[in-house]
Parts: structure tokens; sequence; C-alpha cells
């Protein structure tokens, strides 16, 4: 399989490895098994950069690591520490793939959409941008990634995170902060409908006005505010940006509703 990236420094501890066939146009990760059995799995264009963050997160780490190790004292406490982030995250990843349900969701959109949707929340690049690059209108760039992000219901969402130990807010491209202290790992419609309609409030917002801004219509999203029917992701995530807030505060997995 061919690969154009670069090798990059790893934690030991760290046994997957994701690969890139340009030729074939395929992603796939390779680890070995509990037997020792090498595996190699493909997987979506999302795992693959979500992969990929972790790996660059991880360079940075142990680039910092480098920098400050002559004022740092070695004991087996803090080594222990040092690694213990990538075994937790190298124990859930398996559990991630495995998960057939997490991985169709994901795995559904069309691969226009994944590069749509990695160029908007993961490159923080603007609509009209894209537009540009691929030589059509940003209305439809928007469409594409309305539609992609949105196959990805929020409850499957939400379980990926659970799954990697990351925030919604992470995941969706607000942070580069992977991880917060969790309150509660499901998320309830009634809750989010309560920090939805709190949010609207405080600002004088009509549920018109907001229903504009997030591209639904006014009678949905009365019923998400009432917590008769749950909120979809993408209309999630623009609320989130329009207001600055955390979606993981909007789904009460967290306190504070800032950004991290």
């Amino acid at each position: 399989m061919r690969d154009n990236r670069p090798k990059r420094r790893k934690y030991k501890d760290n046994p997957y490895t994701i690969k890139y066939d340009e030729k074939l146009n395929k992603y796939s990760v390779a680890f070995f098994d509990s037997k020792g059995i090498k595996q190699s799995i493909e997987i979506s264009y999302e795992l693959y950069c979500l992969f990929d963050r972790f790996e660059l997160d991880d360079l940075s780490e142990l680039n910092e690591y480098d920098r400050h190790i002559e004022h740092v004292e070695h004991t087996d406490e803090s080594l222990y520490n040092k690694t213990k982030k990538v075994r937790t995250i190298d124990e859930d990843v398996e559990e991630s793939i495995l998960n057939e349900n997490i991985y169709k969701a994901i795995n559904r959109l069309s691969d226009t959409q994944k590069k749509r949707i990695k160029m908007y929340y993961f490159e923080d690049m603007t609509l009209e941008e894209i537009a540009k690059i691929e030589k059509t209108t940003f209305q439809a760039i928007s469409k594409s990634i309305k539609n992609g992000i949105d196959n990805i219901p929020l409850l499957k969402l939400n379980d990926f995170c659970n799954y990697y130990k990351v925030s919604l807010d992470y995941i969706c491209g607000l942070t580069n902060v992977k991880k917060i202290d969790i309150l509660n790992k499901e998320i309830d419609s009634v809750i989010i409908g309560n920090n939805l309609k709190d949010v609207r409030l405080k600002k004088n917002d009509t549920q018109e006005s907001i229903a504009n801004i997030i591209q639904v219509d006014q009678s949905n999203y009365s019923k998400y505010e009432l917590g008769k029917i749950l909120i979809h992701t993408y209309p999630l995530i623009e609320f989130a940006k329009h207001y600055n807030i955390s979606i993981d505060w909007l789904c009460g997995k967290k306190e504070n509703f800032n950004i991290d």
C-alpha cells in the first residue's frame, strides 16, 4: 500500500499505524491484535483524520517533552502519566473501529462530503474559500456539508466521542482541546432543549430568527426547545458557533458553557 505521508515519531505504546493508498483512494489502520496477529482494517476518511490528529497532538507533546527534558525529573510515576493517555486512546480505538453502527454512520458520507467537511471543520476554511477551490457556489458547499453532517446522528456522534474520550466540541472542530471533565455520557433531548431556550432568551432572540440562522423550520426548532425531538447535528453546531458556546454544555455533558 502506497503512503506518501512523512514518518512521524509516536509514543512507543501506540501500536496503530494509519495508511492512505493514493492509487485506490482508500484509508486503513494496522495493528496487532491480542493474539499478536497483525490486522489491517479499512476505515473511513473521518476516522483517518481523527487518527491523524491524535498523531499530530502526540508529536507536539513529544517535541515539547524533548525541549524540557533536562528540567524534568524522570520518575516511574511521571513516565507512566506521560503514556497513560495514549494507552487509554488505544484501548478505545479498537472498540470504535469494531462499533459497526458508528462506522457505518460515518462511512455513509460521500467522498466529496468527507473532503468538504474536512476543509470546513478541520482546516477552518470558509464556505467561499471551498467554493472557489471547487469552482462552485458557496450555497452548494453549505448544502453538501449540512447533508453530510446530518448523516451522522447526534446520538451516534456522542457514542463516538465517548469511545475516544474526547469532547463533542473537539470532534466538531470548535476547539483543539480533546478532553473535558464529563458530567454525563448520555445526552437527553429535554436537557438540550432547555439549554437552547435559555441561551436564546438571554440574547433576546426569537425562535424564528435563530431557526433561520441554523437553517431549520421554526416548527422543528420549537420542538427542539420543548425536547420533543432531538436536534440534528448540523443545526446544533451552527447554534453553538453563532452563540460561541460549548456543544458539550448544550448537551449537558459539562458545567461550563464556554468552549475550552
